[in-house]
Parts: structure tokens; sequence; C-alpha cells
């Protein structure tokens, strides 16, 4: 129901033209790969729409490309871990795109074909079909054309229904690995700050010690000159 009402919110966008004999499952041996990986999912990548207006193209919109735009299978889960790339501090989306199966439609076809060719795939967008033509809606970056790359997922989530798979996992652990890091860091900021400060507290009993020394010194000598002049 969620994932319908979700599906119906991104249609009012980017409308779906769907024909069911496009949407019959492919035939499939056990061994044959079901998954594809996303390496990254640009942060400001745009989708155009049937009028030629951009749209914000956000991770959460890749079930919906693949399922309802693009039409290539049945997708039953999309797993999202985030990526830092070289040179580049901000993190990225990359994602694993997990099928129930595969139409047996064009699309679909054509896809995997290019995959097993050449293990990977470069999407720039998708043709809206019309009853009389077809209109390219191609992704953006900064009006500029970009795409997707996918590649063949050789690690696939296992069958059974789980709450967490291996890759949501291996997120878990590297962000536990940084947030490690960043309280080391503030631990070793902590002790440095401590050491400063002990060392500003021995510098200061000190101080104190030899103004106390030279406040007796000082009296000591004022009483025997007093004394002195007693006697005379």
């Amino acid at each position: 129901m969620i994932a319908s009402t979700y599906f119906d919110e991104c249609n009012s966008v980017f409308p779906c033209s769907i024909k069911s004999e496009d949407l019959s499952p492919i035939r499939m041996d056990s061994d044959d790969w079901k998954s594809i990986y996303i390496p990254v999912i640009p942060n400001h990548l745009s989708l155009l729409d049937t009028r030629g207006e951009s749209h914000r193209f956000h991770a959460k919109h890749i079930s919906y490309f693949f399922e309802k735009l693009l039409q290539v299978g049945k997708i039953r889960r999309v797993d999202f871990i985030d990526r830092i790339l070289p040179n580049n501090p901000t993190p990225v989306k990359a994602a694993f795109v997990h099928f129930d199966y595969w139409y047996n439609n064009e699309n679909a076809l054509n896809l995997r074909s290019t995959l097993d060719m050449s293990s990977s795939a470069r999407i720039g967008g998708y043709d809206h079909k019309l009853d009389d033509h077809n209109i390219y809606c191609e992704f953006r970056i900064f009006n500029r054309p970009a795409y997707l790359d996918i590649k063949i997922n050789h690690k696939p989530i296992s069958t059974s229904e789980c709450d967490r798979n291996m890759y949501q996992v291996m997120e878990d652990n590297n962000r536990m690995e940084r947030e490690i890091v960043d309280k080391n860091k503030r631990i070793a900021a902590l002790e440095q700050e401590l050491e400063s400060a002990r060392n500003l507290i021995n510098m200061l009993a000190r101080n104190k010690k030899i103004t106390n020394d030279s406040s007796s010194e000082y009296g000591s000598g004022s009483m025997t000159k007093q004394k002195y002049n007693k006697c005379d």
C-alpha cells in the first residue's frame, strides 16, 4: 500500500505508460543474475519530465525509475550505502537493486544483453511511450546530460526474508568505524586539554610557592632589623 501510494506520487511528476504484455516475466535459470549495482547516484542529478521540465532525482526514486519508467523488472528491494569518492568530501549514494524477476520486453532484454557482454551499461534516461511517438526524458546535472552507470551485482542478497542484509550491515559497520575514529579524535583532544590544564595548575602552584617564599624571607628580614634597632 505504501509503495503503491509512493508510485502514484512519482507518477504525477513522471507519468509512465505501461502495457500489460510488457510485464510478463522472462524465463531465467536459478543461477542467472537478477541484481544490479549502481556505484554512484550523483547528488545533483535531475530528470526531465515529458514537458521538458527538470525535477530533482533522488536515491528514493530508483525503484520507481527501473520498475515503472524504464520497465525492466519487478523490484523486490533497493539497498543504499554511502560512498566517499576521491577528491570529493561529500558522500554520495550507491544502490543495489534486487529484482523478483525481469520483464520480457525490449528494454529489459537490451539492458541484460549489454550487461552480459560488457559487464556495465550507461543509462541516460527513458522513453515515455505515446500513441504515435516517444518522448525521451533524460538525466541532467546543471542542465548538462548525465547518466547512471549500471553493473551486474555478483553478490545478491539471500532469498530469505530478513530485516537486514549484508550491505546494510556493512554500511552500519562502516558508520560505526567512522564514529569510533571521530570519538578517538575527540578523546585525544580532551586529553590534550586536560594535560594543558594540569600544566597550568602546576605552573600556578609553583608561582604561588615562589611568591610565598619571597614573602617569608622579606618578613623575616624586617623583624631582624626591628630587633636590632630596639637594642640601639
